[in-house]
């Protein structure tokens, strides 16, 4: 998946619900292929948190926030956590 269809698979329930926060819409189904707990960590990389403190915040062990990472990179079709917080931003989730 595109960044540009990342993006717009994001926006596709916006006019369905127009009064809800786009971030809680997301949380609740997949984005992009996503898991919950993926889009969880996204969130979190997006807020500037390093591997360390999702871990913390997510009672996870560090190696699986790198593994979810791994995921949600090759999932997105991005190769960084800036590549990846872009595409959070653009769809509303950060």
């Amino acid at each position: 998946m595109t960044v540009d269809q990342a993006v717009a698979y994001a926006l596709v329930g916006e006019e369905q619900t127009p009064t809800a926060d786009p971030g809680r819409r997301l949380a609740g189904r997949s984005f992009g292929g996503l898991t919950r707990r993926e889009v969880e960590v996204l969130r979190l990389v997006a807020q500037a948190h390093s591997n360390r403190e999702i871990a913390a915040v997510l009672v996870l062990s560090e190696k699986t926030v790198e593994r979810q990472l791994s995921h949600i990179f090759a999932k997105l079709q991005v190769a960084s956590r800036s590549g990846a917080t872009r595409v959070a931003v653009q769809a509303g989730i950060a």
